[in-house]
């Protein structure tokens, strides 16, 4: 029985489709587009968005708040604008990176590479958490407290570490296939 008789699931046809260096390239393209436009519109803020994003604590963030004033808080919720598609970025850029790394002969990925693949999209669901969290407490829709505060910051925190454990893979597999190729190159396949 060969792999097209085989029905695919979302997943693995998702997985083969984005598994494809122009998607890779595109995706970069605009992920550092947007990152650029993102770091300029936070060039008056300084650290104190990064600061803000990753505190756990309801006192840091109303301090950094309180050092803003109006203006900088509506800098800051004016940086939404981009920076709800930029989950959408980079999760699809980082997962094709994946996929393009770990496809073997267009087959169904491995359970590890399924996950892996996944985790750039779990980071992206978190930014949207944080970001929803953050416009709500700075628009006074939810009171800035402590649960709203660490709810945010949680979502922060695993965001970063799944992009991390992304990243990371993406270097595993970008040596793991360099060397598979100097392999074959040396065994004259």
């Amino acid at each position: 029985m060969n792999d097209e008789s085989v029905p695919q699931s979302l997943l693995t046809r998702s997985y083969l489709r984005l598994a494809s260096g122009r998607v890779v390239a595109v995706f970069a393209v605009l992920y550092v587009v947007n990152q650029a436009a993102l770091l300029f519109m936070f060039s008056r803020l300084g650290r104190d968005p990064l600061d803000l994003q990753l505190t756990l604590s309801k006192d840091v963030f109303l301090s950094i708040v309180s050092r803003w004033g109006d203006r900088g808080v509506a800098t800051y919720l004016t940086h939404f604008c981009l920076d709800f598609f930029h989950p959408i970025l980079y999760g699809v850029f980082l997962a094709s990176a994946i996929a393009r790394l770990s496809i073997k002969r267009r087959t169904q990925p491995s359970a590890g590479i399924r996950v892996l693949f996944l985790l750039p999209f779990a980071a992206g669901f978190c930014d949207i958490v944080e970001n929803i969290m953050h416009v709500a407490m700075l628009t006074g829709f939810i009171e800035i407290s402590r649960f709203a505060v660490a709810f945010s910051g949680a979502f922060t925190w695993v965001k970063w570490t799944l992009a991390a454990v992304s990243i990371l893979s993406i270097i595993v597999l970008g040596i793991r296939k360099i060397a598979s190729s100097k392999e074959k190159t040396a065994n004259g396949v």
